[in-house]
């Protein structure tokens, strides 16, 4: 770190001198106007951007033809997260069948990126969607109505032996994910470049406790795949009635938890939100019943009940953990703590 000494000028101004390295950097010249802005921790941004313009950032994937499709879609998405607006996709020689295939998937499964130009060689994706005017609060809550439902549904499959219901919960996993990925880009552009953070009202820590809980809702929708492909798996003739009710009220309690953790989450309750914590430890019963009952299944179908209670588990730990992540970040907000 570079330590530079405040000097005063005409006995009323203070003056930093700024790195001459990085004024011919950004190419600034007398009397360009540059922004300041105070951080939460008293700190200074000084920044060449003072418009509310977000940063043209280009990535080229050169394709060689030996590219794994599924590891160059993971490419695509990281650097998606990363922030870049701008994807060259370009070869030497045709673009192969299973590239083009991956890129169309990529770009019809985020949020902002669509092909501008195709060519036989090179294909240029470009965001024509402002990631900063989609707020944080609307995304989590999407995600949370979207999983809750997937969640509810893939149970309800369950009891009424319907294996169609099951698969459209598999499906709508794919909009959480565009949801998650959307967050983790704005929560990327925004540590990278937290001028835009003013933009969006929002602070940097503030940014990754969304990020931190929608990941955590997007690992709620993936245990609610889980649940419906199990239950595609199953004979629904060798599970029980008594099992089907205790499974929907391990469900019933599960949601519960996620319903309160996600209410605590907008309402910043420490307390509520350690009351949830408090209830899931000890929210046990119900799955030592289900457990013991699925031992008179045939094999097979009680290992899949076990990976749907497992799930179901799962959500309920995952509700605890929104609300441990409630508590940490009310406490960095500084406010006293009535014991």
């Amino acid at each position: 770190m570079e330590i530079r000494r405040v000097q005063m000028t005409g006995g009323s101004s203070y003056v930093l001198t700024l790195p001459k390295e990085w004024i011919h950097s950004l190419n600034i010249r007398k009397n360009d106007p540059l922004g300041v802005i105070t951080q939460g921790n008293g700190d200074l941004l000084i920044t060449g951007n003072i418009t509310d313009t977000v940063v043209h950032r280009g990535k080229v994937f050169e394709v060689t033809g030996n590219e794994d499709p599924s590891f160059f879609f993971r490419s695509l998405v990281g650097a998606y997260i990363a922030g870049y607006n701008g994807f060259e996709i370009q070869s030497r020689q045709r673009l192969p069948p299973a590239i083009r295939k991956t890129i169309r998937d990529f770009s019809d499964q985020v949020i902002g990126l669509e092909p501008v130009e195709e060519e036989e060689c090179r294909i240029l994706l470009r965001d024509l969607f402002n990631p900063l005017e989609m707020p944080f609060d609307n995304s989590v809550k999407r995600m949370y109505v979207i999983a809750r439902g997937m969640h509810t549904d893939a149970v309800v499959s369950l009891g009424q032996k319907d294996p169609d219901l099951a698969r459209d919960v598999i499906v709508r996993d794919r909009e959480v994910d565009r949801l998650y990925w959307l967050i983790a880009r704005q929560a990327s552009i925004i540590l990278n470049h937290p001028r835009y953070g003013e933009r969006m009202n929002t602070t940097g820590t503030r940014v990754s406790h969304y990020f931190q809980t929608a990941r955590i809702i997007e690992r709620i929708a993936d245990h609610a795949v889980v649940i419906a492909d199990s239950l595609i798996g199953t004979d629904p003739d060798e599970v029980n009635d008594e099992i089907v009710s205790a499974v929907k009220k391990a469900s019933e309690e599960a949601m519960q938890a996620f319903d309160q953790s996600i209410t605590t989450f907008f309402s910043g309750d420490m307390k509520k939100a350690n009351r949830i914590i408090e209830s899931v430890v000890h929210q046990t019963d119900t799955f030592h019943q289900i457990n013991s009952g699925i031992l008179h299944c045939p094999t097979r179908t009680a290992l899949q009940v076990r990976k749907i209670t497992d799930s179901i588990r799962r959500v309920e730990e995952y509700s605890s953990d929104i609300a441990e992540l409630v508590i940490n970040f009310e406490i960095m907000q500084g406010d006293d703590i009535a014991a």
